[in-house]
């Protein structure tokens, strides 16, 4: 069985792969991001018009937490993990470099839609 603790990965491929890792949870949160900001007009749009169809109001309620809680979940497993495999010196670098994908996801989004 592989060693897959910090140390383990850290003998395995030396100092970089904290790095892939946070490019990695930087990516995901990116898109977790995007699709909120892009996605979430044309959802509360479909999800107003379901709302009006839907055979009870807690139908409704159980989908929208449903959608919360897995969108919820990315941004600090994406933390804890940067926290987990990083030095503290290294890392309020690493949560700048992370920040910026959460940082750019909609500025991409917005120029994505408008071109």
């Amino acid at each position: 069985m592989a060693d897959n603790s910090v140390a383990g990965l850290q003998q395995r491929y030396g100092d970089r792969w904290r790095w892939l890792a946070v490019a990695t949870v930087m990516a995901g949160t990116m898109s977790t991001v995007l699709s909120a900001t892009v996605v979430n007009v044309a959802l509360f749009t479909v999800i107003s018009v379901l709302g009006g169809f839907a055979a009870s109001p807690e139908q409704l309620i159980a989908a929208r937490i449903g959608q919360g809680a897995m969108a919820g979940l990315m941004q600090p497993m994406a933390m804890f993990l940067v926290f987990r495999i990083f030095p503290r010196n290294q890392r309020g670098r690493a949560m700048g470099i992370y920040g910026m994908g959460v940082v750019l996801a909609p500025a991409l989004g917005a120029f994505w839609l408008t071109n």
